[in-house]
C-alpha cells in the first residue's frame, strides 16, 4: 500500500481545530485513530494539538497574536508525540506580521536564526516531519539537528520526510531575506500507538464518512486493525468509542468492535443488541443492551465505559441504552500483553461488517456529559 501523502487532519486543522477535534484533544485520549488515511500503518493522535506552551504564554507579544490560532502553537512532547509544532524564537515574534487562520509567517533578515526548535525527541527513533506551506514568498528554509542538515533548499507546498533525529532539531531561514508562510509544521514519532492493517480492510473510501469524507471498510471476513502498545494493558478504567455504519451484525453474527484477549470483548449482536464484557479475576462485568439499541445502514456513535465501580455502561449516540443484562465485575482487573484488535478478534473470526471512521480509547471513565459532548460536536 502507498503512504497517503497527507497527514490526516492537516487539512481540517489548517485554520483551526473543529469543535469535535478540540473536544477530543481536551479529553486527551490514550489512543485516537481518525481512520482517514491510505496507509499500511494507521497512526494515532496524529493531529494532536493542545494549549499554548509556556514559552509563548510568557511572551508579551503573544497577547496581540491571538488571531493566529493559539491552540496550535505548542512544542511536541514525548507524552503526546504527534502535536503540531509552530513555536518560534521570541525575538522574532515582534518583527513578524502574523497571518490569520493559524498560519505562521516565518520572516527574517538573519540567516540561521532558529524559527522553531524542538529539544525533547528521543535519540534513535524515526520521526515523520511534515511542513505545509501556503505561501512561499522568498528565501530558503533549513531543517537541521545535532548531526547535520536534514532538509535544505526552496520550500515547496509540502515537505515530508522520515528522519532519524538525535537530541533536538530546528528550522531556520537559510537564505535572506526569507519570508515563508507555513500552515502547519508537524512531527510524529513513527510507531507510537500505530495500528497495522490485517486481512482485506479497504482503505480511505472517498465520501464514506460524513465527518472526514473517508472511512475504513471492514468486510465481515478477515478485516482488522491491530495495535501493540503496553499502555493499553490492564486498564482499571476505560472508555471505548467508535463511529460506525454497520451493514449487519458481522461475521457469524458476532462482529467485534474492539477486543483484547483476557481483558475485554465489545461486540454487536443481531436484532440491534450490543454486548461489552470486561474481565475480572472473580466475576466478569458485562452489559448487554436490549434489542434495537443500534440500527444498521446509518452512522452511529457506540460507546462502552467502565469505571472504578466495575459497572459497564453502553451508549448509542451519547444516550445510555436500556439493558437486557448488566453485571458488576468483582475481583481484580485482568491484564494481558496481547494486541488490541479493532473490528475483529485475535483469530480474525469475528469480523465487523461495515464502515468505521473514528476510534477512541480513554484510560478513564468519561462522564455522561463528556460522551454526549463528543457526539454532539461531531455533528452526526
Amino acid at each position: 500500500m502507498q503512504l497517503y501523502d497527507s497527514l490526516p487532519g492537516v487539512a481540517l486543522l489548517r485554520h483551526n481545530p473543529s469543535s469535535y477535534q478540540a473536544a477530543v484533544m481536551q479529553l486527551a485520549p490514550l489512543g485516537w485513530w481518525p481512520l482517514d488515511e491510505d496507509s499500511g500503518a494507521i497512526a494515532s493522535n496524529r493531529i494532536y494539538a493542545q494549549l499554548p506552551g509556556p514559552e509563548l504564554v510568557a511572551n508579551g507579544d503573544f497577547n496581540s497574536w491571538v488571531s493566529d490560532d493559539p491552540s496550535g502553537w505548542v512544542l511536541m512532547s514525548e507524552s503526546a508525540p504527534n502535536r503540531v509544532i509552530s513555536e518560534r524564537d521570541p525575538d522574532q515574534l515582534a518583527a513578524d506580521t502574523p497571518t490569520v487562520g493559524g498560519a505562521a509567517n516565518f520572516k527574517s533578515d538573519t540567516p540561521y536564526q532558529p524559527s522553531i526548535r524542538q529539544t525533547v525527541v528521543t535519540h534513535g527513533y524515526t520521526y515523520e516531519f511534515v511542513l505545509d506551506v501556503s505561501a512561499a514568498g522568498q528565501g530558503q528554509i533549513m531543517v537541521y539537528d545535532l548531526v547535520g542538515i536534514i532538509i535544505q533548499g526552496n520550500v515547496s507546498t509540502r515537505t515530508k520526510r522520515h528522519i532519524m533525529l538525535t537530541d533536538w532539531f530546528a528550522m531556520c531561514p537559510y537564505t535572506v531575506p526569507c519570508d515563508v508562510t507555513a500552515d502547519r509544521i508537524s512531527v510524529r514519532k513513527v510507531g507510537e500507538m500505530d495500528a497495522t492493517i490485517k486481512g482485506t480492510t479497504s482503505m480511505s473510501l472517498a465520501g464514506a464518512s460524513p465527518m472526514t469524507g473517508s472511512a475504513l471498510a471492514f468486510d465481515g471476513a478477515t478485516s482488522a486493525l491491530a495495535v501493540t502498545d503496553s499502555r493499553l494493558n490492564g486498564l482499571d478504567e476505560l472508555t471505548l468509542m467508535m463511529l460506525v455504519k454497520l451493514d449487519n451484525a458481522g461475521e457469524a453474527d458476532n462482529g467485534h468492535l474492539m477486543y483484547k484477549a483476557d481483558e475485554f470483548t465489545w461486540r454487536v449482536l443481531p436484532s440491534g443488541q450490543i454486548d461489552c464484557t470486561i474481565e475480572y479475576s472473580t466475576t466478569n462485568a458485562q452489559a448487554v443492551s436490549a434489542t434495537g439499541a443500534y440500527s444498521t445502514g446509518e452512522w452511529v456513535w457506540l460507546t462502552c465505559r467502565i469505571g472504578a465501580d466495575a459497572v459497564p455502561h453502553l451508549f448509542v449516540n451519547g444516550t445510555e441504552v436500556s439493558y437486557a443484562t448488566q453485571t458488576t465485575g468483582s475481583g481484580l482487573r485482568t491484564s494481558d500483553t496481547g494486541n488490541l484488535f479493532i473490528g475483529n478478534d485475535d483469530g480474525q473470526l469475528a469480523t465487523l461488517d461495515g464502515l468505521v471512521d473514528e476510534v477512541l480509547v480513554f484510560d478513564r471513565a468519561l462522564t455522561d456529559g463528556e460522551i454526549s459532548t463528543l457526539v454532539q460536536r461531531s455533528d452526526i
